[in-house]
């Protein structure tokens, strides 16, 4: 039969950093209990006098680290070191009779875990008067490269003063939906008594008159969009792992510095467009000056494209929105194979009325029927693929 007696060294700061092996500046000591495993099965203790209590009873850690008490001294926990010492009642007589040192033994144990505990203080120490600050440095090394490699990024995509299009015009036609059969016209015969009665029978209907971007703003729109795509194909390595929203702010910051009245993340009824155009020379009779809308997509699903449309950008057009972009960005490596493929799918969305090429080449038109309005949709495909490096 033994005793266990147990000696507690309280412990201040950090105790959870006592619980791992310090290793910078490295430390040349013996390891204790090497051969203790925690996460054993033998560490299941179904009752206190099965046999696996008794191995765990021989086998103790020769430290531990738990808490003095359960009491909280200003909101926290105290902690301490502990080891023991296994006595028989001869050892016990024997250090009763002088005979055996039990101090000499935890004044050993100290001595030899001190070393262990200083160099985890050291290398804390080390860390946050040398390390961090190296670390933060480096951080805000590479993020100050960073920005300044995207502000030189914008800048490249300015333009002259002479290379700004025109603000964009509106455009006032009649209703394409509304039926062009005699609508609106004075009836002529040269009966003069039919004439009468037509004429006291005829009805005049206004034609209602919806304003839209008008074809040459429109276009001129589509080309500023094709030269700042080539700029992001010529560089696609500082483009490719950005996400859709910051190419988006990339495509607003060239409108801006082509065409009057860009904005981003527009917040409407239906939702948040990515960018839109206003026409400033719109008439308030006509109602809210949007008359331009883009949708910018990467080419993940097919999915994802036909709801850039539907409901997407049909859920952001009003009765006055007739133009629109859908800024299909292709990371894959084929473009004419993708532009095929996401040209069919927008084809596939309903109210699909036909396809024909715009004036920028490979990015088609599409003509859609929605709600009793025609809206055209046109698909700019952007290759922003990381070019493969031998």
């Amino acid at each position: 039969m033994t005793v266990r007696q147990w000696m507690a060294y309280p412990v201040s700061g950090d105790h959870e950093l006592l619980r791992h092996w310090p290793d910078n500046p490295f430390l040349d000591h013996e390891a204790l209990d090497e051969g203790y495993l925690p996460d054993s099965a033998l560490r299941v203790v179904p009752h206190a006098l099965s046999e696996d209590f008794r191995y765990v009873w021989d086998n103790e850690p020769t430290w531990s680290l738990s808490p003095t008490t359960g009491a909280f001294v200003d909101e926290r926990l105290e902690w301490a070191l502990y080891t023991y010492i296994d006595l028989t009642l001869d050892e016990e007589e024997a250090v009763a009779d002088g005979r055996l040192n039990v101090r000499s033994i935890f004044e050993a144990r100290r001595a030899h875990i001190e070393p262990i505990v200083k160099a985890v203080a050291t290398q804390v120490d080390r860390y946050f008067d040398e390390e961090l600050p190296e670390l933060l440095n480096d951080l805000v090394e590479r993020r100050r490269r960073t920005l300044t490699n995207r502000k030189a990024v914008l800048e490249s995509l300015t333009f002259p003063d002479d290379w700004k299009a025109s603000p964009p015009a509106v455009f006032v036609g009649p209703d394409p939906t509304a039926e062009a059969s005699g609508v609106g016209q004075e009836a002529s015969n040269p009966g003069g008594g039919v004439e009468a009665e037509l004429r006291e029978n005829v009805i005049e209907i206004a034609v209602e008159k919806r304003a839209r971007l008008s074809p040459v703003a429109f276009e001129d729109v589509l080309r500023t969009m094709r030269v700042w795509a080539n700029a992001i194909e010529r560089t696609p390595d500082a483009f490719s792992q950005l996400d859709e929203d910051r190419i988006s702010d990339l495509l607003a910051a060239t409108l801006n510095a082509t065409l009057p009245g860009a904005d981003r993340e527009v917040y409407t009824q239906a939702g948040k467009s990515d960018i839109f155009v206003r026409a400033d020379t719109l008439s308030e009779e006509f109602g809210p000056a949007r008359v331009f809308i883009c949708e910018s997509k990467k080419a993940t699903s097919h999915r994802v494209i036909a709801e850039a449309v539907d409901p997407q950008l049909f859920g952001y057009l009003n009765v006055h929105d007739t133009s629109a972009v859908v800024l299909i960005l292709v990371h894959q490596q084929s473009l004419q194979r993708t532009r095929e493929t996401y040209t069919r799918v927008l084809e596939s969305v309903v109210g699909h009325q036909r396809t024909r090429d715009s004036i920028v080449e490979g990015w088609p038109l599409l003509t859609y029927e929605n709600q009793g309005r025609m809206v055209e949709v046109c698909a700019a495909f952007v290759h922003v693929r990381r070019p493969r490096r031998q």
